[in-house]
This record gives C-alpha cells, structure tokens and sequence, in this order.
C-alpha cells in the first residue's frame, strides 16, 4: 500500500481488470492523502482522471502514474542502445516501454529519490549498470 495525495476533492473509484467498479469513496476534504493498494491490473479514477499506484518513496500524486507498468519485457539492449547510440527500436513494445523507462527515469531524477518504482524497474535499471561496468572493465 502506498499514500496517494489528492489536493482537491472528489469521487475515488477503483476498478478491476475487467473495469467493473470494485470500490468508491467520496473524498471531501482537499491536500489529504489516501493509503491505496498497489496496482497491477486494477485501476483508480479520481475525478474522471484514470491512475495506477506503484511502489516508491514518499506519497504518490496520482497524476504521476497514469498507467501500470511493467518493465520485465524491456531489453536493456534497447534502453543502451538508445542511451549510447541514440538508436530507437524498430519494435514497437520496446518502443514503448522505452519512453515510459525514461519518463520514469526522469520523474526520479526530478524528485530525487525513487519516486516511482515500478515493477522491473530497479532490475532493469541495475542490470543497465552491471552492462556498462562489465564494457568498461573490458575496454
């Protein structure tokens, strides 16, 4: 579970996978957080404005998470390719999970601290790390 901030009030819908509303609260006063269960197929709505909640530090402003992600299918191949060579991918997936890697990146970067942490992130991020170390340590 993760604090989720809302500056404004509201209707807080959740959501299943097969988007049939499992839960909904009415919240009424503004700047308040709410402790959410994460996300993997499931869904929230906040005043028409569809989130996730992933791990991370601190509490989440749902707009920061629009979508659940997953990076287990993302290459690091690709994400270095990219990096070093400015190369895009030609596949359109890892394409994808690219642009939302770096949006992910970044928002960290921006907060400083693992903001959003979604699932494979750190993995990806770490094996990127143990890539470059072990290019170094052979050049």
């Amino acid at each position: 579970m993760r604090l989720v901030a809302f500056k404004t009030n509201g209707l807080l819908k959740a959501f299943n996978k097969h988007n049939e509303l499992i839960y909904q609260k009415e919240i009424h006063e503004q700047n308040t957080t709410q402790k959410l269960e994460f996300t993997k197929s499931n869904y929230y709505e906040f005043n028409g404005v569809f989130f996730g909640v992933c791990e991370g530090v601190g509490d989440l402003d749902y707009r920061d998470y629009p979508k659940n992600l997953n990076f287990n299918a993302l290459l690091c191949e690709t994400i270095e390719n990219y990096l070093l060579n400015a190369k895009k991918p030609l596949n359109e997936q890892q394409k994808a999970l690219l642009a939302d890697f770096l949006e992910v990146y970044d928002k960290n970067i921006e907060k400083g601290f693992y903001y959003l942490e979604p699932p494979f992130f750190k993995e990806k991020e770490s094996e990127l790390l143990k890539m470059r170390f072990e290019t170094n340590v052979r050049s």
